[in-house]
């Protein structure tokens, strides 16, 4: 998102996005809480449309190589876990603008009920038709 603002507007966009906060990101219902500055919505909801991907980390469990800033040596740690950047495609969209937390928490709650409705009704048919 931060990118996304700071080509679509610049250095002026490049001051916006120290305010913007992500709050909750749900991969399965596709639902993202973003908290913004109520004077720049407009320029960050402009700034979405043009998002085409992001990126996730995600942990593996492999030995990663760790090199000291004062010898050549590479030391071996095979607890430590390794994050990778894990690009996704994706479509955003604003579905709502709220004034407060409180709205949106319920705004989020209800979309988040109908994601799992819909996907526990496909579950239940099809155990049923099993």
């Amino acid at each position: 998102l931060r990118t996304s603002i700071e080509t679509a507007f610049g250095i002026a966009g490049s001051a916006i996005t120290d305010d913007i906060h992500v709050k909750y990101i749900h991969t399965g219902a596709q639902i993202a809480i973003i908290k913004v500055p109520r004077d720049d919505y407009k320029k960050i909801r402009a700034a979405l449309t043009l998002i085409t991907t992001i990126h996730i980390h995600s942990t593996s469990n492999t030995t990663t190589n760790i090199s000291s800033k004062n010898s050549n040596h590479n030391h071996r740690h095979p607890h430590r876990q390794r994050q990778e950047l894990i690009p996704i495609p994706v479509v955003a969209s604003v579905l709502s603008v709220k004034g407060s937390a409180r709205t949106c928490k319920i705004a989020a709650l209800q979309m988040l009920r109908k994601w799992f409705q819909a996907n526990h009704v496909n579950d239940v048919t099809r155990n049923k038709s099993s």
